[in-house]
């Protein structure tokens, strides 16, 4: 059942500012990024968790989080990218309110405390799954809106998504700064303060933030939950429809399935790099200096490369972009092999933070390249009624590959540490192998891809 919007007819008719949109992303992330980097430390020190127990809850925050995105625009499509929008932020205030909570009681009930705690853990993964989607629509729609008025050209144009990437890094560049900055206090103080910064954004975000259009008449207009009999039951029906239809595009599946591969590369960061720069002198000197690295090439390349890769067809940039990923992952995998005995001179004379940095900065390219032109190809593509859900489920199919293909890659790790430690490095030419495949199968979306929806 369908009816139109009454109330707060003046906020609702607003265009939604670009500004707003992107000042979002830079505070969902400095608040992000000044909670989660801790989570790990807390889990093993505090709560005394081993590395397979904190691996597990991580890889679940994570899935809770890039897994649900399909769901969680599959919502912001149904019922206004606003509504879902304010609800992720609330769940992600209560998900950093439970890990202060967690934290504060651990010395008095430790097992109810775990419990809370990684209770918080889920709910901040959920809290990005509702309103990512839902900040990605609004991004999308205006986008579109600057192509259809002219304020770009349609090529050679630098798209949101791409200042979103901007926007975002300087969030992740302050938060850890400010967790740093409050860590020494206490952990809970840190997660008190991260949740404190989303309460102020409800509270902005709900006087100035309009609802999204849902119908290409741009009409706003919102289900009315239970004004019938079995009215939940209905919008239930109505947006499993939706998430089934997604599912069931098969070009599009095809199309999200093999653009996976970046988001599993991109992971490699938080994974690969570490694991192998422990190997190395001075290990955390070499990962600050290559996060660092990222950060400057992200707010100084983001836009530039995004200009650049606009010049190009859309299946060039993807291809292009994977490579350059797979590139990336083979030079980590080298840095790994300069740690071993059997390494060859000449890798001894680069030298393993080089090797380390170097592949990293080349993987952080790669997802420059081809992560914001995906999305915005994407945006343009899928029907106006369902788009969020799409672009939800670009990031969970990426959640999907990070949560199986981190087990595959970890698993046989192992293995071979055990059997034929030399042998690490091929893992890393593996993964590049699969990376480059998908680079060679992938195609751009068209409208016959839709014809059914």
């Amino acid at each position: 059942m369908r009816a139109q919007i009454t109330g707060a007819s003046t906020r609702l008719s607003r265009k939604p500012r670009i500004p707003l949109l992107l000042g979002a992303q830079t505070a969902f992330n400095l608040s992000f990024y000044a909670v989660v980097p801790f989570i790990a430390l807390v889990l093993a020190q505090k709560f005394e968790l081993s590395a397979t127990a904190v691996g597990m809850v991580l890889g679940i925050r994570t899935f809770a989080q890039q897994g649900m995105f399909l769901v969680g625009g599959a919502l912001a499509d149904y019922f206004g990218g606003r509504r879902i929008f304010l609800v992720g932020i609330t769940v992600r205030v209560l998900g950093f309110t439970a890990l202060a909570l967690g934290t504060a009681v651990t010395s008095t009930i430790p097992g109810v405390a775990l419990a809370i705690f990684v209770a918080g853990t889920v709910f901040t993964g959920l809290g990005g799954a509702l309103f990512s989607p839902a900040l990605n629509l609004y991004i999308a729609q205006a986008d579109q809106q600057r192509a259809a008025e002219g304020t770009t050209a349609v090529n050679g144009r630098t798209t949101l998504f791409a200042w979103l990437n901007v926007t975002g890094e300087i969030g992740a560049v302050l938060g850890p700064l400010l967790g740093y900055s409050l860590i020494d206090h206490g952990f809970t103080l840190v997660a008190v303060v991260g949740a404190a910064v989303f309460i102020l954004l409800w509270g902005i975000f709900w006087f100035l933030l309009p609802d999204t259009q849902q119908d290409a008449s741009g009409d706003v207009s919102i289900s009315t939950a239970g004004s019938t009999p079995g009215g939940v039951l209905t919008q239930s029906s109505m947006i499993f429809s939706r998430i089934l239809a997604v599912v069931k595009n098969r070009g599009f599946t095809r199309f999200a399935a093999l653009h996976s591969v970046d988001l599993f590369c991109y992971n490699q960061l938080y994974f690969a790099l570490p694991l192998i720069a422990a190997a190395v002198q001075d290990s955390h000197k070499v990962l600050a200096a290559a996060f660092a690295a990222i950060s400057v090439v992200v707010l100084v390349g983001q836009v530039p490369i995004s200009y650049l890769s606009s010049k190009f067809s859309v299946a060039t940039t993807l291809r292009v972009g994977y490579c350059i990923s797979a590139l990336g992952l083979l030079i980590l995998g080298a840095a790994q092999w300069n740690t071993a005995d059997t390494a060859p001179v000449f890798l001894e004379s680069i030298g393993s933070p080089t090797l380390i940095i170097t592949g990293a900065l080349l993987i952080g390219a790669g997802h420059l390249l081809v992560s914001p032109q995906a999305l915005s190809h994407v945006s343009i593509h899928t029907p106006t009624h369902a788009k969020a859900a799409y672009l939800g489920f670009i990031a969970t199919c990426g959640g999907i590959a990070v949560l199986l293909g981190n087990f595959v890659v970890g698993s046989v790790l192992d293995i071979v540490a055990d059997a034929f430690p030399a042998a690490q490095p091929l893992v890393w030419v593996a993964a590049a192998l699969v990376i480059t495949l998908a680079a060679s199968l992938q195609r751009p979306l068209n409208h016959r891809d839709f014809d059914l929806q």
